[in-house]
C-alpha cells in the first residue's frame, strides 16, 4: 500500500470501514512499497507479546517516505491485524464472506495443505538435484499470502479484474494504479500488483513465492486475457518461463 508518512503509522488507529471501497487512510498508513523494513512477521509472536508490534510501530524508517521504494510485506502483516479489528472477524473468514464464496472458490489456508492430498513443495541447491521442502512454520505467511488454490481458482479472481465484478470499479484502478515518488519516478507498482506496457498492451502481474512453490499471475487488461501459472519448485523461475512459452508464438 502507499506512502507511509510517519513511524507511528504502523499502528494508526482505523474508522469503521465502507465494505464497498478502499479506505483511504490505511492504503496511505500501511505500505506494502513502504519504507518500514521488509520482514514477514508472524501474527501469533505479535499477539502473543504485544511488544512486537510497538517496537515495529516506533521502528526507524529505511529512508524518508516517497523518496524511494523497497518491497515490503510488513504493512501487510499490520494491515491484517487490522482488518480483523474492524471486521471483527478473525482475517479468513472475512475473505471467505467477500471474496471467495462470490466467486465461487475454495482456497486452502497453507498451513493446511501439507500431507499426501497435496502437491509437494521441492526446493534445490544450485545444480544439484530437486528435493522436497520442509513447509514453513505454521502463521508465517498470514496476511502476506497464505492461500492455496488452483490455477482455475485464480483465474475466477482474474475475470473479475477484467470484468471490474466483486470490487468495485474505483478499487480496481486505484490498486493498478502505480506510486509515484516525490521525483516523479515509479517502477509500475501499486497496491500488490505491477502495472506495465508489455509489447504495446497493458499487464497486471505479480508473481508469488512459498518455501518450495512459484508462481505467476499476469493480466492484460484490454486484451480481456489472463494465465495463472502454478509450480511446485522454487527455484529457476519456471513459472516465469512457462508464461513466456504460453504467450510467445
Amino acid at each position: 500500500m502507499r506512502d507511509l508518512r510517519h513511524a507511528q503509522a504502523a499502528r494508526a488507529t482505523w474508522a469503521k470501514p465502507d465494505p464497498n471501497s478502499v479506505n483511504a487512510e490505511l492504503v496511505e498508513a500501511l505500505p506494502c512499497s513502504s519504507c518500514l523494513a521488509h520482514n514477514r512477521l508472524k501474527k501469533r509472536a505479535i499477539l502473543r507479546q504485544a511488544q512486537d508490534s510497538r517496537r515495529w510501530g516506533f521502528k526507524a524508517l529505511d529512508y524518508e517516505p516517497g523518496t524511494r521504494w523497497q518491497y515490503s510485506n510488513t504493512g501487510y502483516v499490520a494491515a491484517g491485524m487490522i482488518a480483523e479489528k474492524a471486521g471483527g472477524a478473525p482475517l479468513w473468514q472475512q475473505f471467505e464472506a467477500r471474496i471467495f464464496r462470490p466467486l465461487g472458490i475454495k482456497p486452502v489456508p497453507m498451513d493446511g495443505t501439507t500431507g499426501p492430498a497435496f502437491p509437494q513443495g521441492c526446493y534445490r541447491n544450485a545444480l544439484g538435484p530437486a528435493r522436497p521442502a520442509k513447509p514453513p512454520a505454521r502463521g508465517w505467511l498470514w496476511a502476506t499470502g497464505e492461500f492455496s488454490m488452483s490455477a482455475a481458482e485464480l483465474a475466477k479472481w482474474d475475470i473479475a479484474r477484467i470484468n471490474r465484478t466483486l470490487l468495485p470499479r474505483e478499487d480496481w484502478e486505484e490498486m493498478e494504479r502505480p506510486v509515484r515518488l516525490a521525483d516523479g519516478t515509479s517502477n509500475g507498482y501499486g497496491l500488490g500488483v505491477y502495472s506495465r506496457i508489455v509489447d504495446g498492451c497493458r499487464m497486471i502481474n505479480h508473481g508469488g513465492a512459498s518455501v518450495g512453490f512459484l508462481s505467476q499471475n499476469s493480466v492484460w487488461l484490454d486484451d480481456r486475457v489472463a494465465i495463472a501459472v502454478l509450480t511446485n519448485g522454487d527455484f529457476a523461475g519456471a513459472q516465469g518461463r512457462w508464461e513466456q512459452f504460453i504467450v510467445t508464438p
